[in-house]
């Protein structure tokens, strides 16, 4: 294989939406030189699943860890 392919090793991402949103929280708040916690992470993330009235949306902490590894 040629080691400048990338592979995906991570599963695509359902809600894509919301994911973007929360990558653009990050990315202020780290520019602001906070640090952003786990469960500040999820109470947004359920915030906004009840403004854009997504189902099926549990916010785990697993996939908080895996939001994360996928956003760097």
């Amino acid at each position: 294989m040629n080691p400048n392919n990338c592979m995906r090793r991570y599963r695509k991402e359902y809600w894509p939406e919301l994911e973007m949103d929360l990558k653009k929280l990050l990315i202020e708040e780290r520019s602001k030189g906070r640090r952003v916690s786990i469960v500040r992470i999820r109470l947004k993330a359920a915030e906004t699943v009840n403004q854009n009235r997504i189902t099926d949306f549990k916010g785990s902490t697993r996939w908080c860890f895996k939001f994360m590894k996928r956003h760097r």
